[in-house]
C-alpha cells in the first residue's frame, strides 16, 4: 500500500500518517489523449522492455487495470508536481454520555505542496496543511463541575504543520516511506510555544504476490496532554482481490474496501480512527491545559475523476464512537466524556498541477 495508489484509501482518514503517505502520491502522469484511436482488444498490450502497458489513446487508457493505471502514471509524472487539496466535513449533534448537552463539529481541511521526481523510483514531497475544527456545545454544564461556567470549554481549534516525506516506489520489489512532521495545534489564543509537536514516521511494504501487497509503519509523535511520546503500529495492506475491487489500509490502521466500476469513479466503505490533540488557552476554562479528540468512523465514498489530475468525493457516515479527555496544565486527566454515535457528510477536492 506504498504505492502509488496509497493516497486514494487512505488521505479521507485525516490522520498524520494518512496526511504524510497522501503527499508521496501527488505525481501523476499525463494521459496521451491526442493519439488516434486504436482498436479495442481484450488483452492490454504491455511493452517487453519496460514492463509498462502500451497506451496510444485515451481509450487505451481507460481500460487498463487500477494496477497498470497507477504503473503508467508513475513512469509518466514531471520533474515537478503540485497538489492542493481541500475537504470539508459537517457532524450532526453528538450527544454527550452520560453527562447534560451536546457538541456539534464542523471541519475544514486544506492542503497544499510540491512533490519532486528524485529518480524513476523516488519522489520527495512538502506538504503545507491547515485543518480548523469548531465546536459548538449546547447544554453542556456538568462537563466539569465549576470549570465551564458558560458551557463551553473550548470552540475553535487550529492545526499548522509541514509534512516532508520520501517515498520510494519498486514496482515489483520493496516499497520505503518515511518522513518528518512538525505541527502547532491549539486553540487560537494558546502560547503558540505550548502548542508545538513533532514527530516522524516509516512504513515498507513488499508484493507477496502480484495481487497482494503487505507490509508495516510506525508513527513516533510528541504530545501536548502527557509527557513522553505516542508510537502507533500501523499495518500496510493492499490487495487487488479483482481488477475492480481492492483491500487496502486506510485511516490510522483501519480499512478501505473500493470498487472502480469504471474509469473515473471509485466507490468505498470505510473504517478507521482519528486522534487530534489541541493546547488550550491561557485565559479559558482549563488555563494552558489540553484536550484528546479521538473518534471511530465507518463510511461510504463515491469519487469521481475524470481526468488523474482531479477528483472530487462524497463521504457520508458516522462517528460511532467518540471520547473527549481534558487534561490540566500539570498534564492531570481532568475528566474525559464519550459521545454518542452521529451522522456526517464531507466533501473533497483534490487537484494537480
Amino acid at each position: 500500500m506504498l504505492n502509488g495508489t496509497i493516497g486514494g484509501s487512505i488521505i479521507r482518514g485525516g490522520s498524520v500518517l494518512a496526511a504524510a503517505l497522501f503527499a508521496s502520491h501527488s505525481a501523476v502522469g499525463q494521459v496521451a489523449t491526442d493519439a488516434p484511436p486504436a482498436e479495442v482488444v481484450d488483452a492490454i498490450a504491455i511493452d517487453d522492455e519496460t514492463g509498462l502497458p502500451v497506451v496510444k489513446s485515451r481509450e487505451d487508457y481507460e481500460r487498463l487495470t487500477p494496477q497498470l493505471r497507477d504503473r503508467f502514471n508513475r513512469s509518466r509524472r514531471p520533474g515537478l508536481t503540485t497538489f492542493a487539496d481541500v475537504s470539508l466535513k459537517l457532524a450532526a449533534p453528538a450527544e454527550l454520555a452520560g453527562r447534560n448537552g451536546e457538541v456539534r463539529t464542523t471541519s475544514l481541511n486544506a492542503a497544499f505542496g510540491p512533490s519532486f521526481r528524485v529518480s524513476d523510483n523516488a519522489d520527495f514531497a512538502l506538504r503545507f496543511e491547515t485543518n480548523a475544527r469548531w465546536y459548538d456545545f449546547r447544554g453542556a454544564s456538568d462537563l466539569l463541575p465549576g470549570a465551564f461556567s458558560d458551557d463551553e470549554p473550548f470552540d475553535e481549534a487550529r492545526v499548522f504543520a509541514v509534512t516532508p516525506v520520501i517515498n520510494v516506489v519498486n514496482p515489483d520489489g520493496w516499497n520505503w516511506l518515511a518522513g518528518a512532521r512538525i505541527a502547532s495545534s491549539g486553540e487560537n489564543s494558546a502560547d503558540f510555544g505550548d502548542t508545538i509537536v513533532g514527530g516522524g514516521f516509516a512504513a515498507a511494504s513488499y508484493p507477496v504476490t502480484s495481487n497482494l501487497r503487505i507490509g508495516g509503519g510506525v508513527l513516533i509523535t510528541s504530545r501536548l496532554a502527557q509527557d513522553g511520546v505516542l508510537v502507533f503500529p500501523i499495518p500496510v495492506i493492499e490487495w487487488f482481490i479483482t481488477d475492480k475491487l481492492s483491500l487496502g489500509t486506510a485511516q490510522m490502521g483501519g480499512l478501505s474496501l473500493a470498487y472502480e466500476p469504471a474509469f473515473g469513479w471509485r466507490f468505498s466503505l470505510d473504517a478507521g480512527f482519528d486522534r487530534q490533540e489541541f493546547r488550550l488557552d491561557d485565559d479559558g476554562p482549563i488555563a494552558g491545559g489540553a484536550v484528546i479528540d479521538r473518534s471511530i468512523a465507518v463510511s461510504a465514498s463515491a469519487t469521481y475523476s475524470p481526468h488523474p489530475r482531479f477528483g472530487v468525493t462524497a463521504t457520508v457516515g458516522a462517528d460511532v464512537w467518540g471520547e473527549f479527555q481534558f487534561f490540566s496544565r500539570q498534564e492531570r486527566l481532568l475528566t474525559d466524556i464519550e459521545r454518542e454515535p452521529a451522522l456526517f457528510g464531507a466533501l473533497s477536492v483534490s487537484v494537480r498541477f
